[in-house]
């Protein structure tokens, strides 16, 4: 699993250096503004049904199997009913909000293509439910190859991201199909009317906060490209994707945990709680080292990659460093309320902090420009974090954090020599923070990966 996820980080990096290379930073800002805008609907295409599944097979009176043939079942129905009420209502949206006619037109296109996507992540939960951890990743790598190919085939004929955009369509049908036919040997797909009205009530508690924080994430680039233009959103995102990447390795490995962790919080909450503390420990670790490779070597790697053709973003790179080490931080809270289906507390920290981004963000693009979207966005994620914190006091302590994460990030930035990193690494061992049976607990998750 882990070394997989290697693999398809290491290809979403090259599908974005691709698009990077073969598009002009006008025609990518399009096509990521486009993408920004269509994430804006994530309450509706993804509906909460990643946490809701998993919390009705594993409380349905027949066992976890019959749950997951029953949820899935009721999933492809709920999404069914949502599919023409959904469209319409982005086209409605778009054609008030858009003003550039090529974003719009994009825009219209790739409504195919979230909605293909969004029946593919149905699948999707399936396989994770049943831990076919090997299959998920076979499945994602292909589907990202794939995508390279298209992208390769069709910039090598046209520039036209009209066309473009129509071949991720195409994917996205044969994403469906292979979804479906390496998914369906291992479920009956199944409805159960009498629980639907239940599965509704739990999608939209856990609908309408998980996508708060990919709203936030995304708004930065729409509110660029309105102040700014589309040139922009691509500076700013080219910087941004090796935060993500970094972040979408260190959360795969952790979320993968969930599952377990729904079931001991109910069991055993003695073992729940020291997970939590396990993953906290160690996150925290992460997020320190990730700080050091950002801040010290993202604009280098960008401009390896990427020569002066997104120059005027490189200087913002190192800004990200502080957006990792945030979220990295605050990912295991985010895996406490989610277990605990706190939906309130998330509703209250996630929207707290899209109002305090769009607030930062039109006072600080105008007079600061990209950096200012960067600015805004740490401003944000630090009050959320703190807030996550102190909902979650009982089981984390922010002794640990400031301890080893706050200052060892502070001595990094001030003195900025690198054989710090090397006292770090003692220090947290000479602490506990990482010890050999650590050591021996990844091996044996590297060992059983396509278990695990």
């Amino acid at each position: 699993m882990f070394s997989s996820s290697i693999v398809s980080m290491s290809l979403s990096l090259a599908i974005t250096f691709l698009l990077a290379k073969l598009l002009s930073p006008i025609a990518f800002g399009v096509i990521v503004t486009a993408e920004a805008f269509l994430e804006l609907f994530k309450f509706f295409f993804n509906f909460g049904l990643n946490n809701s599944i998993m919390k009705f097979a594993s409380e349905h009176k027949e066992g976890f199997q019959s749950g997951l043939n029953k949820g899935i079942g009721n999933a492809f129905l709920i999404k069914a009913l949502m599919f023409l009420p959904l469209t319409l209502l982005i086209i409605v949206v778009a054609k008030f909000t858009v003003k550039d006619p090529l974003i719009l037109k994009i825009i219209y296109l790739y409504i195919g293509v979230y909605l293909l996507e969004s029946f593919s992540f149905v699948f999707g939960i399936a396989r994770r439910a049943l831990g076919q951890f090997k299959l998920i990743s076979a499945i994602s790598i292909l589907n990202k190859l794939i995508r390279l190919s298209i992208i390769a085939l069709v910039l090598n004929f046209t520039k036209d991201l009209s066309i473009l955009v129509l071949a991720f369509v195409l994917e996205k049908i044969i994403r469906l199909f292979i979804s479906w036919i390496t998914t369906i040997k291992f479920i009956n797909i199944e409805i159960e009317k009498t629980s639907i009205k239940s599965m509704i009530y739990d999608c939209f508690g856990y609908a309408f906060v998980d996508p708060l924080q990919g709203v936030q994430t995304k708004i930065d680039r729409v509110m660029i490209n309105s102040f700014l233009g589309s040139a922009a959103v691509a500076f700013y995102t080219i910087p941004s994707k090796i935060t993500s990447a970094i972040q979408g390795f260190i959360k795969t490995g952790s979320n993968t945990l969930i599952p377990n962790l729904h079931n001991t919080y109910r069991n055993k909450n003695e073992d729940y709680v020291n997970s939590i503390k396990n993953i906290f420990r160690l996150s925290n670790i992460a997020a320190v080292l990730s700080f050091y490779v950002i801040y010290f070597f993202s604009e280098k790697i960008l401009y390896m990659f990427f020569g002066d053709k997104y120059v005027d973003g490189y200087a913002i790179a190192f800004c990200f460093a502080y957006l990792a080490v945030i979220n990295i931080c605050e990912n295991t809270s985010e895996i406490i309320f989610t277990t605990k289906a706190s939906h309130k507390t998330r509703v209250f920290y996630k929207t707290l902090s899209l109002i305090i981004n769009i607030v930062m963000n039109l006072l600080l693009i105008p007079s600061m420009g990209i950096k200012g979207a960067v600015f805004a966005t740490i401003i944000a994620n630090a009050v959320r974090m703190l807030i996550k914190f102190w909902f979650s006091r009982k089981e984390l302590q922010l002794l640990d954090f400031i301890y080893f994460v706050l200052l060892p990030v502070l001595v990094l930035q001030f003195f900025q020599n690198e054989i710090l990193i090397v006292i770090y690494l003692v220090y947290v061992f000479w602490a506990k923070q990482i010890t050999l049976n650590d050591f021996n607990r990844l091996f044996n998750v590297w060992a059983k990966r396509d278990k695990v």
